[in-house]
């Protein structure tokens, strides 16, 4: 062979050895890993979770990485959870935590060449808790080798429930518990002085005492009661209405009963408490009025005298109200109230609380007042009106806004959010049952293929994992969400398409695009982590910290497939609307971690798709 065929030949071997080696090249898997949510937290522990997502070409080991400060994987405690076995969620339990710190934690999967780490979440500890603060020492009365001690509970129960109250003497240190006022020490000497203390104690032990009570001596003969200590007269029509407080000394023998006088005249009326209204008296004529009590032995001295007060024939309606507190309950609201300074001359015969907006109201005759019917999720104020015998007065001031929970009947809480005129749930809707508490079917397996079945009701957890529901919600059959027994709390629905429309529109025309104009709505709408990376600017997946400014939070839940596995968990959302595309498919929203524009979609009503409720 010649030297230039030899250099021919060499060149074409060369050549097809390059062109077979570049033709076997195998393109590689790369590792992912995403960090999930924290559950069972305590104060010295905590679960942490997480989702392997792809194993790349062979992990060797996952966990996760936690610490105090920020930058975990750098600085952090690291849990080791062996050799990966799949694409699986899983948990790390963290011991050995300090009560009441802020945690921060991170997931990781590694092949022993390089690692690969999911966004960085945070969780705090549960403090610890202390013994209860001192209460409030009120009124010991002497009986017969006795003492009954009142008493009010401290303001601080120091993180736990109080168990119980102890009551202990001085001198002689008796004792006795109780777990509440009043309580009664026993066996003490007649004649002897005694000043009281009281205690609390919970589960971490019993907290300081009270300052000591009023000295009383104990007798073993009883006595008439002390005198009453006098409160407020308010004149009416032809009548007086005397308020008073017990005596410090019940004489040993229970309080049968209470007399007012009035001077002058000497007109009377009794009762057993306060306040007594004396009626009789002359119009236009002052009085004064004392207060005696009575028991088995007799009737104590009189308290001092009253404020002078001149009855009147014309009265007129009450004062106003001065507002409490309105706090919130399940589809309730529950506000204090103390009565008008005049109550017009005539007694005050009940009360009005009325709610703002929808003038929900309810009566009672004192405070507090429930006003009921309420829809949660909404914020209320609250009046109190008084009425007597002429009418009902004007209404108090606004009580404090409340926002009623919004509650599912798992007793799932959901935050809300105002988008232009829409309110809407923060959340996706995580309840396993109807409105009338009947349960949503689900499937067994949960990977069960529901192809041929017609009209499926069925919900599941994101993922087909129920450690995913608390963050991601669950995903539910068109069937299932449009049943006539309902899925979203009362007030509230599932979106018509043209609602979905309505808030896309309003994101778009209000400055929520990407870069502050136009369609480029999804990063407006989608959570600031979770989501799989993407690398385009405007995409959701990319700098996931500038995401949310609408607080529309939505997260990377994807949806059930009708074959029964995970469709694209981590990397979109689909939401259901209730308009039909046609008879076995229906419009859905959706967003994607590589796209930067909201997507108008059909689905098949068997698909397990996310849900957001609309308030009515």
């Amino acid at each position: 062979m010649t030297r230039s065929k030899k250099t021919v030949f060499l060149f074409f071997l060369l050549t097809g050895c390059f062109i077979i080696s570049t033709c076997e090249r195998k393109f590689e898997k790369v590792m992912n890993v995403s960090t999930g949510t924290s559950t069972d937290i305590t104060s010295n522990s905590a679960t942490v979770s997480g989702q392997i997502i792809d194993l790349g070409e062979g992990a060797t080991q996952y966990g996760h990485y936690y610490g105090k400060t920020t930058g975990v994987k750098n600085t952090g405690i690291k849990t080791t959870n062996g050799v990966p076995k799949g694409t699986v969620s899983f948990t790390s339990k963290l011991n050995n935590l300090d009560a009441g710190i802020k945690y921060y934690y991170q997931a990781y999967l590694t092949d022993g060449k390089e690692i690969v780490y999911g966004s960085e979440i945070s969780f705090s500890t549960i403090p610890s808790s202390t013994v209860p603060g001192a209460p409030t020492i009120g009124i010991a009365t002497a009986g017969n080798a006795q003492a009954t001690v009142t008493f009010t509970a401290p303001s601080s129960n120091g993180g736990s429930n109080i168990t119980g109250y102890t009551v202990t003497s001085s001198p002689g240190g008796f004792i006795a518990t109780g777990s509440e006022s009043p309580i009664t020490v026993t066996g003490l000497t007649n004649g002897t002085a005694y000043i009281f203390t009281v205690t609390a104690t919970n589960a971490s032990g019993t907290g300081p005492a009270s300052s000591a009570s009023n000295s009383v001596t104990p007798s073993p003969t009883s006595t008439v009661p002390g005198a009453p200590t006098i409160g407020t007269a308010t004149a009416g029509n032809a009548q007086a209405t005397v308020t008073f407080t017990a005596p410090g000394s019940n004489g040993g023998s229970v309080i049968t009963g209470y007399t007012v006088t009035s001077s002058s005249g000497g007109f009377t009326a009794t009762g057993s408490v306060s306040p007594i209204t004396v009626t009789g008296l002359t119009n236009g004529t002052a009085y004064t009025f004392t207060v005696t009590a009575t028991n088995a032995n007799g009737t104590g001295p009189a308290s001092s005298a009253s404020n002078p007060v001149t009855p009147s024939p014309t009265s007129t309606v009450p004062g106003a109200p001065t507002i409490g507190t309105a706090t919130a309950g399940n589809a309730q609201a529950t506000i204090t109230f103390t009565a008008p300074g005049s109550n017009g001359g005539s007694i005050i015969t009940g009360y009005t609380l009325t709610s703002s907006p929808g003038g929900f109201t309810a009566t009672g005759s004192a405070s507090p007042i429930t006003v009921t019917g309420l829809t949660n999720g909404t914020a209320y104020t609250f009046t109190v009106t008084a009425t007597n015998a002429n009418g009902t007065g004007p209404a108090s001031s606004a009580s404090n806004s409340v926002t009623l929970p919004l509650t599912d009947e798992d007793g799932n809480v959901y935050n809300t959010v105002t988008i232009g005129t829409q309110v809407w749930m923060k959340e996706n809707l995580k309840t396993t049952k109807y409105n009338n508490g009947d349960l949503i079917g689900t499937t067994t397996p949960i990977n069960k293929d529901i192809s041929i079945e017609n009209t499926p009701k069925y919900q599941w957890p994101c993922g087909n994992n129920e450690s995913n529901v608390t963050t991601y919600g669950r995903l539910y059959t068109w069937y299932a969400v449009t049943d006539s027994r309902n899925i979203c709390p009362a007030g509230w629905h599932l979106p018509t398409d043209a609602e979905w429309s309505t808030l896309t529109d309003y994101l778009t025309n209000n400055g929520y695009g990407y870069g502050g104009s136009g369609s480029t709505i999804a990063k407006s709408m989608a959570a600031t982590a979770g989501w799989q990376t993407s690398g385009n600017a405007g995409d959701v997946g990319n700098d996931q910290a500038s995401n949310n400014s609408s607080h529309f939070n939505a997260l990377p839940s994807g949806f059930h497939e009708i074959t029964g596995g995970v469709g694209q968990f981590i990397t979109n959302c689909y939401w259901w609307s209730s308009t039909g595309y046609d008879t076995r498919n229906n419009w859905t929203l959706e967003i994607s971690y590589n796209r930067a524009l909201v997507d108008r979609n059909w689905y098949s009503n068997q698909s397990g798709l996310s849900v957001r409720c609309i308030r009515d």
